[in-house]
């Protein structure tokens, strides 16, 4: 099968954008953040859906209902969480695996931002996918800051990853998660062949698409 291509970035650092861009390369099939790889089994995935709530799981369900039953409705996205939920034990490498299977020969292109949020996501797409290719998407510290806050008046969530506790009380600050993703992300590509791995300013894509989309399917 092909090797999937991952995008590697911080949450509003175009990475959606460019997915879409990618997904719609006719050898190529973008996923909606399917977040396996917060997790070994499938059982511990919804146990991180509660945690973090129900909307993380959209993606995957969704995925499963299109790739398996070609269309997304209420009946075969039930009929997607059934399937996972009786399969709590199955690991979620394994059902990784069948959706790049369902696709095949096409490039899967999967973004989930929780894949950067600790080095124990990124070491388990390692395991998982020891061929993959990744993609480093950077966006301007100020411009993907002030974007972070701006999600902060919907996604209350995301305060705690952006807490600086050195203060009392702590206080919010953006440039916190914008620099430990990063250094999850360098660190984690210091044991990558540099061959399977490149980087691109978001800025860039989305400024020149026909240059650097270019570029990037030549890469491929």
């Amino acid at each position: 099968m092909a090797d999937p291509l991952i995008l590697l970035g911080p949450p509003r650092s175009f990475t959606s954008v460019i997915s879409a861009m990618l997904g719609q390369h006719p050898q190529m099939y973008g996923l909606p953040e399917v977040h396996l790889f917060v997790a070994d089994t499938v059982g511990e995935l919804f146990y991180y859906y509660k945690i973090a709530g129900p909307r993380r799981s959209h993606g995957l369900l969704r995925t499963i209902a299109e790739v398996y039953m070609k269309t997304q409705n209420k009946k075969t996205v039930d009929l997607a969480k059934a399937w996972l939920i009786k399969n709590k034990n199955t690991s979620t490498a394994e059902v990784f695996h069948k959706i790049v299977s369902k696709v095949d020969p096409k490039i899967v292109v999967e973004k989930s931002v929780t894949t950067v949020w600790k080095p124990a996501n990124l070491q388990r797409v390692a395991r998982v996918l020891p061929n993959a290719r990744f993609i480093h998407l950077t966006r301007h510290p100020r411009g993907q800051c002030e974007s972070m806050m701006e999600a902060l008046k919907t996604e209350t969530g995301l305060t705690r990853q952006m807490q600086d506790h050195s203060t009392t009380p702590p206080t919010t600050d953006p440039q916190i998660l914008w620099y430990n993703i990063h250094s999850n992300i360098v660190d984690f590509l210091e044991d990558v062949p540099k061959e399977r791995y490149m980087h691109i300013r978001g800025e860039d894509v989305v400024q020149s698409p026909d240059k650097y989309l270019r570029e990037l399917s030549e890469w491929l």
